[in-house]
C-alpha cells in the first residue's frame, strides 16, 4: 500500500500546486492582487456567526443521523449472519436510489435556475413560481415512473447491476429490497 499511495498523494498535491501556479499570472493580469491577511478583524464573523451556528447544528444533526443509519444497517446485516454487510447493502441501494435525482432533478433545476434568478431579481415572483412549477412538473414526469420502476423492479435492477465481484446474489437482492423501500420516498 505504501508506494502507490504515496505516489497518488504526492501527484495529487503536485497537480493542485501546478493548477494554482498557472492561475497566478492570469489573476495578476485581471487586476487581482493577492496578499496575505493576518488576523480575524474585518472578516464579518460577527454578522455571519448566527448563520454559521445554524450550519454547525445542521452538520451535527446530519452526522448523528449518519451514525444511527450506519448502526441500524450494520445490525440488520449482522442479523443476516455477516458483519458490515448491511451498510454495504444500504449504500448500494442509496446510490442507485439517488440516480434519478442526480440525472433528472439536478438537470432540470440547472436549466430553470437562470430564468428564476432573472425573474426574482426583477421582482417578478409570479414568473419565479411559474418557472418552479414547470420545472417540478417536468421532473415529476420522469420521477413518478422511476419510482414505480424502482419499487417494482428494485431487486431485479440491483441483481443486474451488482451481482458480480465482491457482492453476492443474496446481497444484491437485499439491496434491491432496500432500493424499492427507498423509492417510495422518491417523489
Amino acid at each position: 500500500h505504501g508506494a502507490p499511495l504515496d505516489v497518488l498523494a504526492v501527484g495529487t498535491t503536485a497537480g493542485i500546486v501546478v493548477q494554482t501556479l498557472v492561475l497566478l499570472p492570469v489573476l495578476r493580469r485581471a487586476g487581482v492582487h493577492l496578499r496575505p491577511r493576518f488576523g480575524l478583524h474585518g472578516l464579518g464573523l460577527r454578522r455571519d456567526g448566527r448563520f454559521a451556528a445554524w450550519v454547525l447544528c445542521y452538520v451535527i444533526v446530519n452526522q448523528l443521523g449518519y451514525v444511527v443509519i450506519t448502526r441500524l444497517a450494520n445490525s440488520a446485516g449482522a442479523s443476516h449472519g455477516a458483519d458490515h454487510v448491511g451498510y454495504s447493502v444500504y449504500t448500494y441501494a442509496y446510490v442507485l436510489f439517488s440516480l434519478p435525482y442526480a440525472i433528472v432533478t439536478v438537470t432540470v433545476v440547472t436549466a430553470i435556475f437562470p430564468a428564476m434568478s432573472r425573474s426574482g431579481a426583477a421582482g417578478d415572483y409570479a414568473e419565479v413560481r411559474a418557472s418552479l412549477d414547470s420545472g417540478l412538473r417536468l421532473a415529476g414526469v420522469v420521477l413518478v415512473p422511476a419510482t414505480v420502476a424502482l419499487v417494482a423492479f428494485g431487486p431485479l435492477i440491483t441483481t443486474i447491476v451488482l451481482d458480480h465481484g465482491n457482492i453476492t446474489f443474496d446481497q444484491a437482492r437485499l439491496s434491491g429490497a432496500v432500493l424499492a423501500a427507498f423509492a417510495i420516498g422518491l417523489d
